[in-house]
């Protein structure tokens, strides 16, 4: 997992499910994270995506018509279609839906993180 190296959030929340909730998935695929510094994350993710390297998730970073391109070319998953297809679209807050929407071009390409899910 590529994200910037100023996220002091997500790391730790991802590593506290790795080891809990989700250590046996862990076990089979552990999460590995990689740090890159706001102001190159788009640069990085570019290089690699012209690479065929893209890590499996990463940061969104700070241009989204870089994973609107992304999505064009093929390299990222919808994860709403994939949401939809499992019946757990309704998990996601619709404030957070709306607001990848509308950043995204209408298409559910990135994980929102933070209170954007609703765990039932």
């Amino acid at each position: 997992m590529l994200i910037w190296a100023e996220n002091a959030i997500d790391q730790p929340t991802l590593q506290a499910l790795a080891d809990g909730v989700c250590a046996p998935a862990n076990e089979i695929a552990p999460i590995q994270f990689s740090t890159q510094p706001q102001d190159n994350l788009d640069q990085q993710l570019q290089l690699l995506a012209g690479q065929n390297a893209l890590p499996t998730i990463f940061g969104a970073g700070n241009a989204p018509w870089l994973v609107r391109e992304f999505n064009d070319a093929g390299l990222v998953v919808n994860i709403g279609d994939e949401l939809e297809a499992l019946g757990l679209i309704d998990m996601v807050n619709p404030a957070a839906l709306s607001a990848i929407n509308n950043l995204y071009g209408g298409e559910f390409i990135v994980v929102p993180f933070g209170g954007s899910w609703d765990i039932r």
